[in-house]
Formats: structure tokens, sequence, C-alpha cells
């Protein structure tokens, strides 16, 4: 009996890993708030005319991760692909200048997804995120 309840509070407190994370201005990229790691990132255009980007896993990488995701230097074990799901190469692809995206974190597929909003200058530089630190 003693087996089955820590078996079951184990369960629960697990269950509530979440997708939380933050932004780094200073190295531009996202940081998981519970140390885990980093398997799907979706970059989505906020009032703009494209849809988004989608960074997962490479399939023969399944079960990795990164513990932080750089929006400008995307790791190799990462695939991009665009919002028709067409692979996009690494060259191809970049943030539009002035504008906002928010940056998804959907790694745990049944915990509930968190995100960032981040905002480019004139030159696609990114100069602001709404989600600074886990506080």
């Amino acid at each position: 009996m003693k087996r089955i309840i820590i078996t079951l509070i184990l369960i629960t407190l697990y269950s509530c890993v979440g997708n939380n994370v933050y932004f780094d201005l200073e190295k531009n990229g996202i940081i998981t708030c519970d140390d885990e790691l980093i398997s799907k990132v979706i970059i989505e255009e906020i009032d703009g005319d494209f849809d988004f980007y989608s960074f997962k896993l490479k399939e023969h990488r399944k079960g990795i991760g990164v513990k932080f995701f750089n929006v400008y230097s995307i790791n190799k074990a990462f695939e991009i692909r665009d919002n028709l799901g067409k692979i996009v190469k690494p060259y191809e692809y970049r943030l539009k200048a002035s504008s906002k995206y928010k940056v998804r974190h959907m790694s745990k597929g049944d915990a509930a997804e968190s995100y960032v909003i981040i905002t480019t200058d004139e030159n696609g530089k990114i100069i602001e995120a709404d989600i600074l630190d886990c506080n």
C-alpha cells in the first residue's frame, strides 16, 4: 500500500512539470524554468503575414533536447519547418525587422504550453521580451 501511495505522489509531482520558459536578452534565447530539456519550439509572428516556424528535434535525435534554445543560431539537432510544413534550411530562417513574435515552448506534450513575446528592431535584432525570469 505504501508503494502505491508513493508511486501516485511521484506521478502527481512529475505531471506538474510544465513548459515554463523565460527569455535571456543577452544570449538571445529561451531557457526552461524547471531545468527540463527543450525539444519543440514554435516561433509565430504576431499581427504579420507569416504564420510560424516550427523547430523540432530530428527523428534520429528523439529523447534528447537542449537546455538553451537560441533563436538566431539554431542547434543542428533541430529540424526547421515553415507554416506549410516545408523544411527550411538554417540559412533561410530569420526574424523580420520591426516585428513581434510569440515563442512557444511545447516540449512536454501533456503540459500546457508556455510562451514569451519578443520584439525586434529595424534590423531584426531582439530588443524586448515580456518574460525575463522565472519569477
